[in-house]
């Protein structure tokens, strides 16, 4: 990789994450008190993001570097993303709300595989040093964070400006990334398939399938956490004004975890860190539940360390064991599990559980809306280190020295 394209891979991180910071941790709030919906209305319309996830393994086997490149790929999604965007920001009714949601997510859905696979392309043999690029994801999730809430919300705007901001962004998104980022090289010609076999190869072992379930539960997790941490610091008694920037503590503990991921990495094992990564998540749900507001920063805090070191390290781990050839197949598949079925289940299940945790006089019982996903994230935990193999036992098998 050479010393100018890292800078501007981060860069491309940094865009991507620039938008969904201004759209994710206020979007639930959005809908349920600036457009008045019910928690099921809400969760109903997140969870079609899910139905992008359907098409996304199409895009990423099919499309991606086989007819367009996953630069130019990646360019179109964030166009059209950022004007369903606009569109979002205009409409007030359920059903266009809902629709345009859809395809907002349609566009959007297959973005966090494209980039993933982008970067590797570009860095092959450093995958360690990816941390060290996503990690100005975070760094644009926190700017947008401190920029909306303390300058824009506090002149006299609304969440609604958040929409129109993610609107903008995408759209120098998509022309930075077909101007500024190489393209891949085309793989060999042949004959496309709709069913990219040699991808789902890989997800047959049984590490992968284990990675992926766990993945699955794992991200409905931070789905209900995106759900109902706004509604939750508002309930605390924190001004509107103060959400993101107070959650945006997560993204400063995920900057330190992501420095210091690629030391973790060579000195432990990825079985390993995917372990501390879900106990990170469980002790996250336990402060939340806990009550004061210096509590569930704590629990906040807890956010960035448990993303870095259990998704992050699921994305290199996952790297790791396919071939360029069908890098981003796999990744796209991968993307169907963490943002699409994911997607479908964080979202109608918090806007259940927000409305069978609904108390009369209109708060939410709290306590036990943050009990469910913590004691999954438990249960997970144990799943993993009573099934997940460790490095040793998988070579063994492979009949392979480790990667270097």
């Amino acid at each position: 990789m050479s010393r100018c394209l890292k800078p501007r891979l981060s860069l491309l991180f940094f865009l991507q994450y620039f938008i969904n910071g201004a759209i994710f941790p206020i979007i639930a709030l959005y809908l349920k008190d600036y457009l008045h919906f019910t928690g099921v209305q809400a969760g109903t319309i997140l969870a079609t993001a899910a139905i992008s996830a359907i098409v996304s393994p199409v895009f990423g086997a099919v499309v991606a570097d086989k007819f367009l490149s996953a630069e130019k790929l990646f360019g179109l999604c964030s166009l059209l993303s950022a004007l369903c965007m606009f569109t979002l920001s205009r409409v007030t009714g359920f059903i266009p709300v809902l629709i345009f949601y859809f395809f907002f997510g349609l566009f959007n859905g297959p973005a966090v595989a494209l980039s993933n696979a982008i970067v590797f392309h570009h860095t092959p043999g450093d995958r360690e040093k990816f941390g060290g690029m996503r990690l100005w994801g975070t760094v644009g999730w926190i700017t947008v964070a401190m920029g909306f809430s303390l300058i824009y919300l506090r002149s006299g705007g609304n969440l609604r400006g958040a929409l129109v901001l993610a609107g903008i962004a995408g759209i120098f998104l998509a022309a930075y990334v077909v101007l500024a980022i190489p393209g891949g090289e085309k793989r060999a010609a042949g004959r496309p398939t709709m069913f990219p076999r040699e991808a789902l190869r890989v997800f047959a072992r049984r590490d992968i399938l284990l990675l992926s379930v766990v993945t699955l539960l794992f991200v409905t997790g931070e789905k209900i956490y995106y759900f109902g941490t706004g509604l939750y610091l508002r309930s605390l008694g924190l001004e509107e004004t103060f959400i993101m920037p107070f959650m945006s503590i997560a993204q400063g503990t995920e900057i330190i975890a992501m420095l210091l991921l690629a030391r973790i990495i060579r000195r432990w094992s990825a079985r390993r860190v995917l372990f501390f990564g879900l106990a990170f998540q469980g002790l996250k749900f336990l402060l939340l539940s806990s009550g004061p507001l210096a509590l569930a920063g704590a629990g906040i805090a807890c956010h960035g360390p448990s993303f870095t070191l259990f998704m992050i390290t699921a994305f290199i781990y996952l790297d790791r064991h396919c071939g360029k050839e069908i890098r981003t197949g796999v990744h796209q598949i991968f993307n169907f599990v963490e943002a699409g079925l994911a997607n479908l289940l964080g979202n109608v299940g918090a806007g259940l559980l927000s409305d069978a945790f609904a108390l009369p006089s209109g708060g939410m019982r709290f306590r036990l809306f943050w009990a469910v996903p913590g004691a999954t994230a438990m249960l997970l935990l144990l799943l993993m280190i009573c099934f997940f193999p460790t490095e040793q036992a998988h070579l063994k098998r492979r009949g392979r020295a480790p990667d270097p």
